[in-house]
């Protein structure tokens, strides 16, 4: 700061330095009213210590000083904390004084006060360097401005109300597209404003007594003519520092912002791959409409049929290239009607159909059908036919259907016409529910049955056909419910394998398998039969080993049976899971062997000591299909030097 030093309420040592110091000297509180000033400020000012005392600061001068003390200096001094060598008038009853003050904010202080300095001008520099620096403040705070709205992006805006003048910034200029030095209206700010936003803010303006809640808008924008941006307005009823009614408020261009929420929402709710709804947007719609349209709704489950042969015949780009063609086939079927078309995952699609009855559906869906069966043509030339199977679901709302169970009935269609032979349709029936609720009820059960010991083994036996002697027994899993008796191991097997009980039932089985062969001896074998599923446990291994270690059990007293299915996932972990196994006398059969996919090159590659025929080839030896089969399959283990095991033999005949 130029010239002499800044005294300050802190600075004076007694109160005579306070009285005598050479300029006017204040403290002012966060509120700019005076606490406490010296002889020279009253003197200054042309008031007494009574009339000074609680009075704000800028009553001291001139109107229009008044003006720039409220509206320029003070929201600064909230901000930076301190002004200097500012040019403004104090009037008195006898003339205008121009002086220069100074202001600073204590930092020391327990609550905000300011130390106030004034000086008369003439005692400092000269009028024209007064104007020099009021220019140059001038221009600081516009600089200071401009960069404050480059940096947020909002341009502010005030509309006096008793004037009807419209005061922009240079930021709601360029927003506009309209030069700086043009005329402005409330008519050309509303211009580029729907019809309905228009009407919405006229209203807000001419509330009579205004409202102290701000009116917040999020609009299309077109200005300028060629342009539609997205830009937020924000408008609020004040008072300005004259006590005057205006408008002010700020615009600010959200379009990027805008864009990147329909690019999030397009990521939660649209399926990348065929710009259908996607399951979550799907739901919440069913949701939706169940509040709303009630019994009028109609849900049709699709699942294609031989979809995976595609994948694994031509690579799954041949599979995106039919999910893109379906989309685009059920959007088309659709264009005439009220419905709201969705893929829900993998090969599943879903459409929501309005206010239709059971034989327009069936038309419609049977009309997709055939749509779907035509050829489609693959990006690398080639053509394929795929199938669809569909389940159909009517929501209810006089059973209080929930929206997810609506769902989950249309699914249990879809596989009921799945099981009938696919490329057709099937309507939800109780009936499927009670399997459903069935299979739920045996897997409730399964979760509580090895711990209350319901299952129990039966032992299977194995004979040599030349010399009719016992050689081995397969352990065959039993289940006695108490409440149902025997469950059949197809029923409850499965159920097993989906919830992961597989794994704990398996080692029980295996447990005491290995302990009814330590019974035996060694003199005979006994096979267990191992899911596919458990084999892929990489404890599965150890496990074994353990028990036939902990049992001392003698080489060839355990066999594993492993179905074809795990041929097909042959892999080198495996094969030195088996060979491990093998290496500690245990032998390794393909069970069930005929009905899967085996080949010559699998028994090549695969280490397995036994072969069992599936009993399906005993039960239809009146063929001679499955004769000859038999043969060949007995003569190629035999030339193999392959053990065979055949099932079903259970008479002499």
């Amino acid at each position: 700061m130029l010239g002499r030093p800044q005294p300050s309420f802190d600075r004076v040592r007694n109160v005579n330095d306070w009285h005598c110091a050479p300029c006017a000297l204040a403290v002012v509180d966060s509120s700019f009213s005076i606490i406490r000033a010296n002889q020279v400020f009253h003197q200054l000012s042309g008031l007494t210590e009574s009339e000074v005392e609680g009075r704000r600061l800028s009553q001291i001068f001139s109107r229009a000083s008044q003006i720039y003390f409220e509206s320029i200096l003070l929201p600064l001094l909230h901000i930076e904390g301190s002004c200097q060598e500012i040019a403004l008038t104090i009037s008195t009853e006898q003339e205008a004084a121009p002086v220069l003050v100074n202001i600073n904010a204590r930092s020391n202080a327990a609550s905000r006060l300011y130390d106030v300095v004034i000086f008369p001008a003439i005692a400092r520099r000269s009028y024209e360097e007064q104007l020099a620096v009021l220019k140059r403040d001038a221009e600081r705070r516009a600089s200071w401005l401009a960069q404050l709205e480059t940096l947020s992006g909002l341009g502010a805006w005030t509309y006096e109300i008793n004037t009807k003048r419209m005061l922009w910034s240079d930021r709601i200029y360029e927003l506009y597209g309209i030069a700086k030095d043009a005329e402005v209206s409330l008519e050309v700010a509303l211009r580029p404003l729907a019809p309905e936003l228009r009407r919405a803010i006229m209203a807000f303006i001419d509330r009579p007594d205004g409202t102290r809640e701000p009116m917040v808008h999020e609009a299309d924008f077109g200005a300028p003519p060629d342009q539609v941006r997205r830009f937020k307005i924000v408008a609020q009823h004040r008072l300005n520092h004259l006590g005057e009614p205006v408008i002010q408020g700020f615009l600010q261009d959200v379009t990027e912002a805008h864009h990147r929420q329909i690019e999030l929402w397009r990521a939660a709710h649209i399926d990348q791959m065929t710009g259908l709804a996607n399951r979550a947007y799907f739901q919440s719609e069913l949701a939706r409409q169940t509040e709303t349209n009630a019994n009028h709704l109609t849900i049709a489950y699709f699942d294609l049929d031989l979809f995976k042969d595609v994948n694994d015949q031509y690579g799954h780009s041949a599979g995106d290239d039919c999910l893109v063609e379906i989309g685009k086939r059920l959007r088309a079927q659709c264009t005439e009607t009220q419905a709201f078309v969705a893929r829900l995952g993998g090969d599943e699609f879903a459409i929501l159909f309005f206010d239709k009855n059971a034989d327009e559906i069936e038309g419609l869906v049977s009309s997709i059908i055939e749509s779907i069966r035509q050829p489609i043509c693959l990006s690398d030339g080639n053509e394929v036919i795929l199938g669809v199977s569909v389940g159909l679901a009517r929501y209810d709302s006089d059973d209080l259907t929930a929206s997810s169970e609506v769902l989950r009935r249309a699914d249990l269609a879809m596989y009921a016409a799945k099981t009938a032979g696919r490329n057709a349709f099937a309507w939800f029936d109780l009936r499927l529910d009670f399997d459903r609720k069935n299979a739920k009820q045996l897997d409730r059960d399964l979760k509580l049955a090895l711990e209350q010991d319901e299952f129990f083994l039966v032992f299977q036996p194995q004979y040599n056909l030349h010399d009719r002697s016992l050689v081995g027994f397969e352990a065959l899993l039993r289940w006695h419910h108490p409440t149902k008796g025997l469950v059949p191991p197809l029923d409850f097997i499965p159920i097993a394998e989906a919830n992961g009980l597989i794994r704990p039932i398996g080692r029980w089985v295996m447990t005491r398998a290995c302990e009814f062969a330590k019974r035996m001896h060694g003199n005979t074998k006994v096979a267990v039969n191992v899911s596919a599923l458990q084999f892929r446990d990489p404890d599965f291994v150890p496990f074994v080993l353990e028990r036939v270690k902990s049992l001392d059990l003698a080489h060839g007293a355990l066999e594993i049976e492993l179905t074809e299915n795990v041929l097909l996932e042959l892999n080198p972990t495996f094969q030195v899971m088996i060979e491990r196994l093998r290496a500690h006398g245990i032998t390794i059969a393909i069970d069930d062997f005929g009905t899967g996919y085996s080949s010559l090159g699998y028994l090549s590659k695969f280490p397995f000591d036994v072969i069992k025929i599936d009993r399906s080839f005993i039960s239809d030896l009146k063929s001679k299909n499955s004769l000859r089969i038999l043969r060949s399959i007995i003569g190629m283990g035999s030339s193999i030097n392959k053990k065979i095991v055949v099932e079903g033999i259970e008479t002499l005949e």
